[in-house]
């Protein structure tokens, strides 16, 4: 019997947890966190995830996260919702992800030496956030050293030398470097510096707005309930559900492109990527 077809409208196989911080006290995290927080949201509200899941469950779900370069998060656990808050030093975390080679996961820093070392697949937990290594380290670690990609640079440091004496003669082979990305590449970081989310209470309530929508509510409901006793409650509520859906659909071609690039070891740049996060949102 052909399996019958989902509605439209029927909800979530799981459940998504609301934002659990405190909505008034949304600080002004730095834009590459509010960007990451919005992207996992809408890819939750993604039929493509959602059919995972079904197929496989959680492990399934964290498992595709993790091809759409979504790593460190448990989402269905919320562990994502820190990210709209002030971001605090977290030593334990840091010595955690170490042992993965992570010198700085923001910019991309690896230690060659553990990396090649590492077993396949290890698994590093933290709290309610879990990590996990390469399938194959060493090889990684071949194909970073055989890589004519401009993006990354791979050296042997002595560091008996003093600390600032190895900074500054960095210095200039980095800026040089830097020089030889395509713009391309170089306008996907700038991008990450910047956020379209500058409102994120609004934007958490869009979210609350599409979610009572799919649970088969109507728009001059869903509006009622979000925006009580504000003007024009069902026009705000199909503003939210329009954007969502935009950004839903814009997520979804985000992830099916970094997926499709994780399956090589090394990212090469090209021309026209897709990049997070949309600069227009309808």
């Amino acid at each position: 019997m052909p399996k019958k077809k989902k509605s439209a409208r029927s909800g979530y196989p799981y459940k998504i947890l609301p934002f659990s911080g405190d909505h008034s006290k949304i600080g002004k995290p730095p834009p590459i966190f509010v960007n990451e927080y919005f992207l996992i949201e809408a890819l939750l509200r993604s039929e493509k995830v959602m059919e995972v899941y079904e197929q496989g469950g959680e492990h399934a779900l964290i498992t595709k996260f993790r091809e759409y370069g979504v790593v460190g998060h448990n989402p269905l656990h919320g562990s994502h919702h820190a990210l709209l808050s002030k971001p605090e030093l977290d030593k334990e975390w840091g010595e955690k992800i170490a042992q993965l080679g992570y010198v700085d996961m923001c910019l991309g820093i690896l230690d060659l030496g553990i990396l090649a070392t590492l077993p396949p697949n290890v698994n590093i937990h933290h709290r309610n956030l879990m990590l996990c290594g390469p399938k194959d380290g060493l090889a990684d670690c071949l194909a970073y050293l055989r890589c004519d990609n401009p993006r990354f640079i791979c050296l042997r440091i002595d560091t008996r030398h003093p600390v600032e004496t190895i900074i500054k003669s960095l210095r200039p082979l980095l800026q040089e470097r830097h020089k030889l990305l395509p713009d391309n590449l170089v306008g996907f970081y700038d991008r990450l510096q910047k956020t379209p989310f500058r409102k994120s209470k609004a934007w958490l309530e869009y979210l609350q707005c599409y979610d009572l929508f799919q649970s088969g509510k109507t728009t001059e409901a869903t509006g009622k309930q979000v925006y009580n006793g504000n003007d024009n409650e069902s026009d705000r509520a199909n503003l939210a559900i329009r954007r969502v859906k935009f950004l839903i659909k814009y997520a979804e071609a985000v992830a099916s492109e970094q997926e499709q690039e994780n399956k090589k070891r090394i990212k090469k740049p090209k021309k026209n990527r897709t990049l997070w996060p949309p600069h227009n949102i309808p």
